[in-house]
């Protein structure tokens, strides 16, 4: 069992993805891209040597991803480091850019935030049957997701509170300055910067710093929105509990029914991590209490295993069903929530 608990079939194909690598690892496309940048490439002789050292760059990246998911080992630290390392082998020494993007690899819980987002979306893609090249493309702009977050005074992100104007100010100016920054980093596709700035504006005209409505947003961006919504509700912040996984679900469900996010991307992750994803607690139609190990693709009759027993029952290949979710305490609150990035 994989450790997000997604449908074996996902779970299958996204490691089939990451397998051909995330980042380009051609050895002559990568000479051929240094020449172009004009870093110090001439020589064909230093080309190969660092064209050699970004393919082996991109070929870890992806088989760290494939064990994340896999195995759930928190190494996001070190993936989001290769991919610093990548870009600043192609960048000036000291590049402003490749600074932010090293202080980024530092932080645990932006870079955990990050891949979880970047594997998210690759698997909605692949749901909605995207080209390989636009799956690829989300999942390298889910890595980047929470880099706009180190350009923010920690205050506001750490925030209890109602913000007050200047922070507002400063957090609806923060994807600009993201966009920005991505122009400056030699050897990035020039979409990323682009779709990147449009990853917090929401379909109804009421996110930042645009307003823009759901046609005007990259339909990756709209990918990264339900992902990013989804990461960030069910992870610990400093200000208050992790949601519990079913319950930012139903949230979810409710901002596509208020127009805020797309119903296709929710769709797709439904299909992915089911109605009741990993880890939470079920009463099952025989009064048994259960927790939820993976998805099926019927989204209500996950794989489960009842309190007390050894051994995985697969509610598609049973007659007992889901009879209701049991609470979490302290883990269901989200009418209190800030709508504060991280």
């Amino acid at each position: 069992m994989n450790d997000y608990g997604i449908s074996e079939q996902s779970f299958e194909s996204l490691k089939s993805v990451l397998s051909e690598g995330l980042l380009e690892s051609d050895l002559t496309k990568l000479k051929d891209l240094m020449l172009r940048l004009g870093r110090k490439m001439i020589d064909p002789e230093y080309r190969h040597q660092y064209a050699a050292s970004l393919g082996d760059f991109s070929q870890n990246i992806s088989r760290k991803m494939i064990d994340y998911l896999e195995s759930g080992k928190k190494n996001s630290v070190s993936i989001i480091r290769l991919l610093a390392k990548y870009y600043e082998i192609l960048n000036v020494e000291g590049a402003q850019s490749v600074r932010v993007l090293n202080e980024y690899s530092k932080n645990q819980k932006l870079t955990d935030g990050a891949v979880q987002n970047s594997l998210l979306a690759m698997a909605i893609g692949q749901s909605l049957a995207l080209s390989k090249e636009d799956i690829k493309l989300a999942g390298i702009v889910g890595l980047f997701s929470k880099l706009g977050i180190t350009l923010l005074d920690q205050s506001v992100v750490n925030q209890p509170n109602v913000l007050n104007v200047l922070e507002k100010v400063s957090l609806m100016r923060m994807p600009l300055q993201l966009a920005e920054l991505l122009n400056t980093l030699m050897g990035l596709n020039p979409k990323i910067p682009g779709i990147s700035q449009q990853i917090y504006e929401f379909s109804d005209g009421s996110g930042y710093p645009r307003q823009l409505g759901e046609k005007n947003i990259s339909p990756i961006a709209r990918i990264i929105k339900v992902v990013d919504c989804y990461i960030s509700l069910t992870s610990e912040r400093p200000y208050r509990h992790a949601v519990n996984r079913h319950v930012a679900l139903v949230f979810l469900l409710k901002l596509v029914r208020d127009g805020k996010i797309e119903p296709r991307s929710v769709d797709a992750l439904l299909k992915i991590i089911g109605l009741y994803p990993k880890g939470v607690q079920v009463l099952l139609s025989d009064g048994n209490k259960a927790v939820t190990v993976q998805a099926n693709s019927d989204v209500t009759r996950p794989i489960v295993q009842v309190e007390s027993q050894s051994e995985y029952l697969n509610l598609m290949e049973s007659d007992l069903t889901v009879s209701k979710f049991l609470l979490d305490k302290d883990k269901n609150e989200i009418s209190t929530l800030q709508s504060i990035p991280g």
